[in-house]
């Protein structure tokens, strides 16, 4: 099979190019580790090599979109880059195993696509690394791969239930709606592997062996840049001849330098063992496909540097090969369901040895065959799959922490989940440079203000043991449902800031991260602060009254336009999509409109406020003509959770009255 894309550059232009006309609506990343910049990168749609700093508007944007990030705990890092309101999921493995599934799922409103392989979420595994992966899609007309994305929304459903996350809840929805309404005749030749997950991924190649009526395997191929211990107990050599039948030939590719950690029982004494090495100097051919990859002419003196990171598995019985292409490495743990992997495969026509001479090329590997430079014992003993390592102090009796809203005090606290929480007590633990002080897992109060402060960064929290005070771990926090709830109200400092975004206009006071100083040092000369930690430009501020209703009018008309159409097209859909679709493109705006005018009502002067709710409700009722079916905010109940004006609540009961229902 032919490469579709020359590169994961590539795929992600494809996507990228393909949003312009149909939005994206969710992403799920599931990876062992990731890197702020490429996770940021991916997240608002900007080359994947760029050093870019994100604004307000991809901050608002990805507490919109909530996308979903699964990773190994153990790979936190500090991540002073990391945005609030993307859903965090630190999968927490028993020692010595790992989180190491490598897949991308993008939903469009008309399309989805999956990204199944060997890559993280960072620098060298999007951009320099010999990687391999699969891109799957699904649309109206392309339905071919549905199999696939079935046995990959039921993985999330099962393998993450755990997390009761909401917004994976949402994506896997989502997308299965739009299975449901394609056409599915095609029927997959491709099947999801996973390993892990309650089962082992050696039972799942050996259930498509077997329902395909295979034999026993003559001949294996496999490309790791990891393998068991030679002094382990286990080998996977072994394992596989007593699951698939004592085949004659095996074949492993790897890097030049992993040679070192291989030995003869590697190979489990079949007849004919091959290793093949990719050479850590590159060749002529392959500087030319990394020019071609990255559209450029020369590679001049640039220091390229290439390490093996691919994963494939391919069984042969003299007829057909069954091919895996995905996260598992050549090793016991990999596959007999320590850590948690995920893969897919599928059966392959043609002659073997065209198939092992295609990978071999790909992975730029030396033709030699060199088994008979390893001796029974490596030279080196190999190193844990991947490259875990142990943490001394690692706080594992902390299952989880969330960051924790209170509307009537207008207070954030973190909550501690776990066993043995009096263990908290041999550490000192800080959200950037705030020190926490835990009494039954909760935290003292924190100022609400502060979150605005720390929406690019602070997300996660910093464990300090007493005893290794040299020594940090970092533990990432979830938002707590009812503050994720409430993310687009916490992302928008002012109703004007929001309805900007909306219309994708410039925001009058821009949420920009060289703005906001979260552990409260010294603002810039050029900026100033609304009194609650939240840096803007002062002109804004000092701005008159008139001018500022008039900006507030001419943007509120706008978003009155704006709402409207998008009601009406609403309207214009067929009838099983209209609930919904009203739900997050109607209801959920006004929601949103209605929380941040309410959050704000307490500096505003009483004339103000009334006025911006008497045009929110006249909106309210607008919308309410045009679908009287279909469901809108409660506006009373929801200013009603905040301290406002007296005078509102009579305000609000003669509308309510004059109406004769919830307004």
């Amino acid at each position: 099979m032919k490469p579709e894309h020359r590169s994961l550059r590539d795929v992600f232009e494809t996507i990228a190019d393909e949003a312009r006309n149909n939005p994206v609506r969710h992403i799920v990343a599931l990876t062992y580790e990731f890197d702020d910049q490429q996770l940021i990168n991916l997240l608002v749609g900007r080359p994947l090599d760029e050093l870019y700093e994100p604004c307000g508007f991809d901050l608002k944007r990805i507490a919109e979109l909530t996308p979903v990030v699964v990773y190994d705990a153990r790979k936190t890092r500090e991540g002073q880059a990391t945005p609030h309101f993307l859903e965090l999921l630190p999968v927490q493995m028993p020692a010595y195993t790992c989180h190491h599934p490598k897949a991308l799922l993008v939903v469009l409103e008309r399309s989805i696509h999956l990204v199944i392989g060997s890559m993280n979420l960072t620098r060298t595994g999007l951009l320099t690394n010999r990687e391999v992966f699969l891109h799957l899609r699904c649309n109206r007309l392309e339905t071919a791969d549905a199999t696939v994305f079935q046995e990959f929304f039921s993985l999330l459903e099962s393998g993450y239930a755990s997390f009761e996350s909401e917004p994976l809840a949402r994506t896997i929805a989502a997308a299965r709606d739009r299975l449901a309404i394609w056409n599915q005749t095609a029927v997959s030749t491709q099947h999801l592997v996973s390993s892990g997950y309650g089962n082992t991924g050696m039972e799942c190649m050996r259930r498509l062996w077997s329902e395909d009526g295979r034999g026993p395997a003559l001949a294996v191929l496999a490309v790791s840049p990891f393998f068991d211990r030679a002094s382990s107990r286990r080998i996977l050599a072994s394992e596989l001849r007593a699951n698939f039948g004592h085949f004659d030939k095996l074949t492993l590719v790897t890097d030049a330098s992993a040679r070192a950690h291989l030995a003869r029982s590697h190979f489990a004494q079949v007849a004919e063992p091959v290793l093949q090495l990719v050479p850590a100097e590159l060749s002529q051919a392959e500087m030319e496909r990394i020019a071609r990859s990255n559209d450029l002419a020369d590679l001049g003196q640039r220091i390229i540097q290439r390490k093996l990171h691919g994963k494939v598995l391919a069984l042969h019985d003299g007829a057909r090969t069954l091919l895996y292409v995905g996260s598992a490495n050549f090793t016991c743990k990999a596959w007999l369901g320590e850590n948690q992997e995920l893969g897919v495969a599928w059966f392959v026509d043609g002659p073997w040895t065209e198939l092992v001479d295609q990978i071999c090329a790909g992975f730029s590997a030396a033709p030699a065959n060199v088994f008979s430079l390893l001796g029974d014992q490596p030279d080196e003993e190999a190193q844990e799959d991947e490259d875990y390592e142990s943490c001394a102090m690692w706080p594992d009796f902390v299952q989880g922490a969330s960051l924790e809203y209170t509307v009537n005090r207008q207070a954030l606290q973190f909550m501690v989940r776990g066993q043995e929480l009096h263990r908290l007590s041999q550490y000192e633990v800080y959200w950037g440079r705030e020190r926490l002080f835990f009494d039954a897992g909760v935290s003292q109060p924190l100022a609400a203000s502060t979150l605005f402060g720390r929406l690019l960064g602070g997300r996660n929290l910093a464990f300090r043991p007493l005893a290794l005070p040299e020594t940090q771990h970092w533990i990432p926090f979830r938002h707590d449902p009812k503050l994720f709830a409430e993310r687009a109200s916490m992302v928008h400092l002012s109703a004007e800031e929001w309805m900007s975004y909306q219309l994708g206009l410039e925001s009058s006071s821009p949420l920009h991260p060289n703005e906001f100083d979260p552990d409260g040092e010294e603002s810039d000369d050029d900026s100033d602060s609304d009194g609650e930690g939240i840096s803007y430009v002062r002109g804004d501020r000092e701005a008159n009254a008139m001018v500022r209703m008039q900006t507030y009018l001419s943007l509120f008309a706008r978003i009155e336009h704006d709402l409207v159409r998008r009601a009406q097209a609403v309207l214009a859909r067929p009838e099983h999509e209209r609930e919904s679709a009203w739900r997050d493109e109607v209801a959920a705006p006004l929601r949103t409109l209605t929380r941040v005018l309410g959050r704000t009502a307490g500096s505003m002067s009483e004339a103000e406020a009334v006025f911006k709710l008497g045009e929110l409700l006249q909106l309210r009722r607008e919308l309410a003509h045009l679908a009287p079916s279909l469901p809108a905010p409660d506006i009373f109940a929801l200013w009603n959770t905040v301290p406002v004006h007296p005078s509102l609540k009579d305000y609000l009961d003669e509308w309510r009255e004059r109406d004769g229902a919830a307004v």
